[in-house]
Order: C-alpha cells, then structure tokens, then sequence
C-alpha cells in the first residue's frame, strides 16, 4: 500500500541515500555485494541433501523446486546418483558453477572440511543448518571456531540456522514446516531471528492473518554473520519498509548504533523484541544507580535512542512492525474511536489515556457531518458508538470519511464486533475501502474473525488481537514519528584531555573528597568541602565554609553512609563538630578522616549516576533523588554519548518533572543549570572512559531557576588502568 511521506521523513531519505552514495553514511557489512548474495540467491546447492523430501535435510530441495525458485538448485549428495529426481554432485568440486548459497546439512564434525571446499570453490556463502556447535559448550565452540577458520573469509551464516527466504524471490532456502504453506504473497515487513523457531512460528502466525513479508532470515549462532549485518543489507532491499528482530542476545552494540541509525535515516523501523527481561541477577551492584539500571533497562534505553521500537510481546513485533510498514505517519497524538461494542472501545480509551494518546470529541462541524448518518444517535463523545443500529456499509463508510476528513484527528481506531466474524462485508469492506490512502488507522477486531482479519492486513489496514495492544501500537508508532521529526544534534566531542594524575594508580572505590574532586575538575557544581584528619583540622575547614555544615567520614568502605550513621548533618558550632567528629572516630573502622560541606539550600532532589554496562558501555541515569530512590525508582537512562535533547528528555520525562516546573505554586528549578551538569557529568564518563565503572552524585540539589545545582554526595569507582 503506496502512502505520502512525511516532509521530515522525505528530508531524511533524501539526505539518507546522498551520504550512501557520497560514502559517508557508516554501513555495517564488510563485503556488501558478497553478502546480498544469501539474501537474493541466484543460484542454490544442497549439501548433504535427502531423497526423502520430509525430512529436514529433504524440505529445502522441495521447497525450493516447489515454490518457483527460478535458478539452479543443485544438489550434493556423495551417497546417490539422483535426489528428489534430480541429479546429484558428489562434492562441491563438481558443480558446474560456484553457487550464491552452499546450505551445509552434515554432521557437526564434517561441516569444517565442507566449509572449507565451499570457500575453495568461490561459493558466495555458506548456511549452516547444522546444530551441534556453540550451544553444546566448550567442544561445540571449539568446533564454531574451526568451522569460521575454515571459511577463510567467506561469509557463514549459522550453524543452528533454519535458513534464509526471499519470498519475492522464491527463494525458500530454508528447512522450515512454516514453508508447508507454499503461496506465500511478497509484503513490506522483513524479519530477523536469532532462533530458528520463532522465526518459523512467525512467519506462520504472521500468513494466518494476512500479514505479507519480504524476507525472512535466521541467523542462528551467529559464529560470523549476526542479525545486524543482515538489518544492515535488508535496509538496501527497496520493499522493505520495516523490520522486526527477534533477539536472544546483542554481541557487537556498535554494529546495532550504524545499522539503526542508517534505519532511521531511511525512515524504515526496526521493531525489536528482545528476552532477557528478568532482574535475576543485577541486584548485587552497590550504588543507588546501579541497583536502579538493570540490564533490561539498558536495553530498553539503548533501543529507544537509536530510534528502534522495542516491544513486550512476541505478538507486538508482529503487529507493531505490520501496523509501521503499512500505515501513514502518525503525525499526532489524537485518536477517533469508532465502534459498535462499547466495552472493547472503552478498553481502548482507557489505555490510550494511560499512555498519553489524546481523544478529543467531535468538533461541531465533524458532530454535524456524523449527525447527518447516525439518525438518533449524538456523536458528542469519543469513542463514537455506532450501535448496532448503525451497522450499516453506507454508515461505516461515512463515518470513517468524517472522522479521517476533519482535520481533528491524526489516527483512528475501529472496534468491530460479532459481526465481523459471520459478515465482514457490514464493516470490514466498507471500512478497508473508506480511509483515505494516507491517514492511519488500526482495527481491533474483537471476535476470532480470520477472514476479516485477512480482509484487512491484505488492503493494508493493520489489525489487533486485543484492545491493549492496538492503543499500546499506536503510542509506539505515534513516539517512532515525534522522535523521527527531532534533529538530534552531535553530542558534543570531549574536550581534549586526560584523566588527573591523582588518581589512584590501581582504581578501586574513591572516597567521598576524592569522587568530589574529581567531579569539580570537570566543571559539576558540587557543594564546597575540604577533607580533614584531625579535629582542628575540620575546625578550620568549618570557619572557611562557615556553619551549619555536614560531616562525613572518608572510607573507601562507604558507599551509603546514612544507612551506617557515617554522616552528620546540621552540625551548628565548634562544639557540635567536637562531639561529632569523636562519635565518628569511634563508630567507623577504617576511617581516613572526615569531609566537612556546606550545607545546600533546599530544592528539588535529583540521583545523577553512571554505570558500565559489559556490553553498551557507560549509561547515564537521571532521576528522583534522596534517600527512597530505589522505593520510587523514578529514573530515565540512556547510554553514551548523549546530545544536548537527550539531557533534555531525560528530565522532561520523569514522572517527578511537574516538580521542576512549578508545581502548585511553587517556584521552578533551574533546569538548564541541571541540564548543563549533567551534560558535565557525562564528558566526564566519556574522557574516563573504560576507567569508570560507576559513579553518582545523590542528592544533586536544583534549585529554583537562575540559582544553579549543587551536588551533595559523590560517589565513584575506578577500574585499574591494566584491567
């Protein structure tokens, strides 16, 4: 289905393909051309290929002669004269030509040599079918490693791979039952799956109700290629309008960051379900930052910045990637709803409003207009209830020209009913042929209607199983379009130079003077202390600063001091300090002498932390700060570098931010002297680098607008320079 795109979207197609063709726009891929080779095979062999054409090393031979594939298929068999009727080879030597594709189904411990001969025979690339690797442990990785050593370069896709499919290519190079179906129809939505059966189940799933795909690719162990590379040359295949990604694990986050951001230069989504969602095992870490920013929430933030659509159900990727690939931009966030059952439509309200989505009633000229065919009935509200009364094709269809017409909506919804399963022609015909071609709208069709189902996704109007997935896709697709309209700038480079001198030479935990020195040097407002050893020492840093002050005890043992009565506050005079100071010395083993501050004036309190994630690196929190952080768990995360709007999101997008602008009747807090800290904060992470492990800055104090931020309590662990 052909739709206009968006001024922003053509802008960035535009400038998308003039630094493709300029050579400035980074592809992840090494040797693209040999690689569009496993995604449009002209030519196929078999290797290792059964006469039996139901088992799995048979299907791919029948599947491919079944389904129309146009090129030779050879097939390589050293056991039999003839597979399936056609002739057999009795190696790879003996083809007549290199093919593209070399699908490799031998037992594990002959697929190196296999590997090998292909590679010596120029085949374009291999696909390892074969299970028995990496999975099994160490042996099987040592087996993996032989395997890419025997490729000597060429392109490997696997093992445990269940295939590749071009669909317009008839190309069904693949073992999958999920081909049992043979009149796949060519679509706009590409998926890539790190598990063989997902993808079957998928594509299964996906075909039962209409949904059209263009290609669909299982990357398996990934011992060489993994699925970016193939997102990376997907992006180049013209059908393609958005990609779905089933991921188990992300192996090389960099290749994620060129391949999503060529996406969305090219306006082409990628929707990702990822597992791992559990926190089993990141509740060990020591700061307050750490125990918020779990790995999921990495995940979560990495995508959301690349411009990806992560998703929480594997039946979302299927529907948010048809309803992206299909439907117009969503250039706003408010919503019709037309239905002829009231509590689906209610379902929908409520959870469009829980997300954001706006659904304004009527206008008085739209009101008229659906007045004119709802006889009877006051179109005065949102959702717009047709009763059953109005299920009528003529009603359905003006109804829905009113509404997409009006100028008051960016989307509709339509709820259909009972009736939808037994007569699709009162409300899914009249409704796919009503729309115009470019306004947005989603279907939840509340029976188990499959022919209406099919009806829809095959005109192009993308369809739900429930109500809660339907609002849930269009906030994903409405925030997909916001963020694609944004011009992010470039982060800002680090300035030039080093990490201090001072630093302890071996890493390990800073205390608190030396987390607060280091965060001074690089331009975070901290409040003012001095360290002191002795008593008299702290009196005089007490006078420099001036009453009332807090006290502290330095240990690189401490990390949240309140909880182990390591810190004074609202200490008045000498004598307070005196009395302090001794309780101090005595309740804290190991402590290396005390940190006297001035106290900051009140206001709003703000966490600012960094963590090393293993895999992306540095992420940077913002959120509520004190000491219930972690009850509320109020935190936005993104992961570095981050520009100036990331900084500016992340505190627009707490849901404390009303305290930072006014909230009833108070004053509002400086929020770009946070916005500036925090942007400090995080050069400082970049020009460490991979001798930050973590640190945070909790209270960092913002107060009321024009009288900047103070950072309270610091927070840093280093990693050894030889680690």
């Amino acid at each position: 289905m052909n739709f206009e795109l968006s001024p922003e979207q053509q802008l960035l197609q535009r400038t998308a393909r003039e630094l493709a063709g300029a050579g400035r726009l980074p592809t992840v891929s090494r040797d693209r051309e040999r690689l569009r080779r496993l995604v449009r095979p002209g030519s196929v062999a078999l290797i290792g290929v059964s006469d039996d054409p139901e088992k799995v090393t048979g299907r791919p031979l029948r599947y491919l002669l079944a389904g129309g594939f146009r090129g030779p298929v050879y097939a390589v068999n050293p056991h039999r004269a003839t597979v399936q009727g056609q002739r057999s080879y009795g190696s790879v030597e003996e083809l007549p030509m290199a093919p593209d594709v070399a699908c490799v189904m031998v037992p594990p411990e002959a697929v190196p040599p296999v590997v090998a001969a292909c590679a010596r025979r120029g085949v374009g690339g291999a696909i390892v079918f074969s299970g028995g690797f990496a999975e099994l442990g160490e042996d099987g990785r040592r087996l993996q490693r032989a395997v890419l050593d025997a490729a000597a370069g060429m392109p490997v896709v696997g093992p445990n791979s269940v295939g590749i499919i071009n669909i317009a290519a008839r190309a069904f190079v693949s073992p999958s039952l999920a081909l049992e179906r043979l009149d796949l129809e060519a679509g706009a939505i590409a998926l890539v799956s790190q598990s063989g059966g997902m993808l079957g189940a998928l594509l299964s799933r996906g075909t039962h109700r209409g949904l059209r795909f263009s290609h669909l690719v299982s990357t398996g162990n990934e011992a060489d290629l993994d699925a970016f590379d193939f997102v990376d040359l997907l992006l180049d295949e013209p059908e393609v309008r958005a990609i779905a990604l089933f991921l188990e694990a992300v192996r090389a986050p960099d290749k994620v960051r060129l391949a999503a951001d060529r996406a969305r230069g090219l306006g082409k989504p990628l929707v990702v379900y990822k597992l791992g969602r559990s926190a089993a095992g990141e509740r060990a870490a020591a700061s307050h930052t750490g125990a918020l920013v779990g790995t999921d929430a990495v995940w979560n933030a990495f995508f959301r910045q690349r411009g990806m659509v992560r998703v929480s159900t594997v039946e979302a990727l299927l529907e948010v990637a048809s309803f992206l690939a299909t439907a117009p931009p969503l250039r706003g966030p408010r919503v019709a709803i037309f239905t002829s059952t009231g509590g689906a439509a209610s379902v929908i309200a409520d959870r469009c409003g829980e997300l954001g989505l706006e659904l304004p009633a009527p206008d008085e000229r739209t009101a008229a207009r659906l007045a004119t065919v709802m006889p009877g009935i006051s179109p005065r509200g949102n959702p717009i209830d047709l009763t059953l009364a109005g299920l009528q094709p003529a009603t359905v269809r003006e109804v829905c020209a009113a509404l997409a017409e009006s100028n008051q909506y960016d989307a509709l919804v339509a709820v259909l009913g009972s009736s939808s399963e037994f007569h699709p022609e009162l409300t899914a015909k009249p409704l796919a042929d009503a729309i115009p071609a470019g306004f947005p709208v989603a279907v939840y069709v509340s029976p188990q209607a499959d022919e209406t189902v099919r009806l829809l996704e095959r005109s192009g109007r993308s369809t739900f199983r429930t109500p809660e997935g339907c609002a849930e896709a269009l906030t994903l697709a409405y925030d997909y379009y916001r963020r694609l309209r944004v011009v992010r700038r470039r982060p800002p480079t680090p300035r030039a130079r080093i990490a201090p001198s001072w630093l302890p030479p071996d890493g390990g935990r800073l205390t608190e003077w030396e987390a607060l020195r280091l965060f001074s040097e690089f331009g975070v407002p901290m409040a003012r202390g001095r360290p002191a050893e002795t008593l008299e020492e702290a009196r005089a840093a007490a006078q420099e600063i001036g009453y009332p002050i807090a006290v502290k005890a330095l240990s690189r043992r401490l990390v949240h001091k309140s909880e182990c009565g390591a810190l004074a506050l609202n200490v008045r005079d000498d004598a307070d300090l005196a009395s302090e100071f001794g309780r101090l010395l005595r309740s804290v083993p190991g402590m290396e002498g005390v940190l006297v501050m001035e106290t900051a004036p009140p206001g709003v309190e703000v966490l600012v932390g960094m963590k090393r994630d293993p895999v992306v690196g540095l992420t940077l929190a913002v959120g509520l700060g004190g000491t219930a952080v972690e009850i509320y768990g109020d935190v936005a995360l993104r992961v570095l570098p981050v520009g100036p709007e990331d900084v500016d999101e992340m505190i627009r997008e707490l849901r404390a931010a009303p305290l930072f602008f006014g909230f009833r009747g108070r004053p509002g807090a400086d929020t770009e002297a946070l916005a500036d800290a925090v942007a400090a904060f995080a050069r400082m992470g970049e020009t460490l680098a991979d001798r930050l492990i973590e640190a945070e800055i909790n209270p960092f104090v913002v107060l009321p607008r024009g009288r900047g931020v103070r950072g309270v309590d610091a927070v840093a662990m280093l990693a050894s320079p030889r680690s």
